[in-house]
């Protein structure tokens, strides 16, 4: 399960719905691009070109957990901002 945020990132609680990782892997191309960090889908299409690491790195994780590989690299509360 996941947490979609409705609205990119800067979304509010309020907005939340609970996906299954089943939906977020319909969103796996660049055109329709969907991560899910710290158990919070992110529609991260539009951010994916300006991503200072490299677009490959968000479309390449698109529709997937890219927990594991975010963690080690970002601050926590980095999704917040």
């Amino acid at each position: 399960q996941a947490n979609k945020h409705l609205g990119g990132l800067g979304a509010m609680a309020e907005n939340l719905k609970t996906l299954s990782m089943e939906e977020v892997a319909k969103h796996s191309t660049k055109e329709d691009c969907w991560v899910v960090l710290y158990g919070k889908a992110y529609d991260l299409t539009k951010f994916g070109k300006v991503h200072p690491g490299g677009a490959h790195l968000i479309y390449d994780n698109a529709g997937k957990d890219a927990t594991a590989l975010f963690d080690p690299i970002h601050p926590k509360d980095i999704m917040e901002k």
